[in-house]
């Protein structure tokens, strides 16, 4: 009989743990000197590229590395933002672990749980990328622009802003809300006036919230009549705070609808009683440290990162070479 997720990483006092984050940690250029000097990052993007483009869909590898783009420039074209992030994420994890780094569990952020669930074998990646490229179109073209909001403080700090709706916390006071661009930049305004620091990330729908369902009955037949198998690596999803063991149809339409319960995801892979390496496999390392934020025990876990938006210290390549 197959083991339990539980079970499946019980059997050792340590363990490694692979992060996928969500939307607004993307921009142009993540990931460009692994997929110049690394050949197996290189040949994993390319061939989910080549899925895409076969699929009816741009190249993404063409505009995400384009040498006249720098990293500073404006990225919040669903349809590149979207798959660009999946490419990514899934092309560090599969480089990892083509390395002999392997995760003993995954946790998966909004965008990140289907990156997490392609990994770990729910759907091939490149059908899980398509699925991905479709769903964006389908946002971009009938959902309201939108924003999203990070805020630091506590929760009760959302009292008296209107036309918001709460997205989730992240970690200890900070946590996310998002709505219409003109409701988002009268919150941003009264929280600064209440001596709070808000940031907006790079993300131009307001995921997360009512603003989905218009394009619920789409997205969920994006996700309909597919092949899901049991994840071969156990997944936490931040949809549900928990260990999910065969995500599906239902689940994957809802994950850019639903609450993020970060902390709670969190708190379920600390009660799995390991000390987790947590390595970051999105284009930022953000996740990574509030997640180590969020733990209720006083320890502290080691946390990795492989890309950052910043170029300092170890290039991209020494990190990834120093995790294999």
């Amino acid at each position: 009989m197959k083991n339990s997720p539980a079970e499946m990483i019980a059997q050792t006092a340590q363990g490694t743990a692979f992060l996928f984050p969500g939307q607004g940690v993307q921009y142009f250029q993540m990931g460009a000197e692994l997929f110049r000097n690394d050949p197996v990052f290189r040949d994993i993007l390319l061939r989910l590229d080549s899925a895409l483009v076969a699929d009816g869909n741009p190249s993404v590898l063409e505009r995400l590395y384009a040498e006249n783009i720098g990293r500073d420039a404006p990225c919040e074209d669903l349809c590149l933002t979207h798959p660009a992030l999946l490419m990514v994420e899934l092309g560090l994890a599969l480089r990892l672990q083509a390395g002999g780094t392997r995760p003993d569990i995954c946790l998966g952020v909004s965008l990140g749980e289907f990156a997490a669930a392609a990994f770990a074998g729910v759907l091939p990646p490149e059908e899980m990328l398509c699925c991905i490229a479709r769903s964006a179109r389908i946002i971009q073209d009938r959902c309201a622009a939108g924003r999203m909001l990070t805020v630091l403080g506590p929760t009760s700090a959302i009292n008296g802003l209107d036309g918001v709706e709460f997205v989730g916390e992240q970690a200890d006071n900070q946590f996310v809300v998002a709505g219409p661009e003109e409701a988002i930049e009268a919150a941003a305004r009264k929280l600064r006036a209440d001596g709070h620091l808000v940031v907006s990330p790079p993300v131009a729908r307001a995921f997360h919230t009512s603003a989905m369902d218009a394009v619920a009955a789409d997205i969920a037949a994006v996700f309909a009549n597919r092949a899901y198998r049991p994840a071969q690596v156990p997944l936490i999803s931040a949809m549900t705070g928990g260990l999910i063991e065969r995500p599906d149809a239902a689940h994957f339409a809802s994950v850019g609808r639903g609450p993020i319960h970060f902390r709670m995801a969190v708190h379920t892979l600390e009660s799995l009683g390991k000390v987790f390496r947590l390595i970051d496999v999105g284009p930022s390392g953000s996740l990574a440290t509030l997640a180590a934020r969020s733990l209720r025990a006083q320890q502290e876990w080691p946390h990795e990162r492989i890309l950052s938006p910043f170029s300092v210290g170890q290039s991209e390549l020494d990190r990834l070479k120093a995790l294999d």
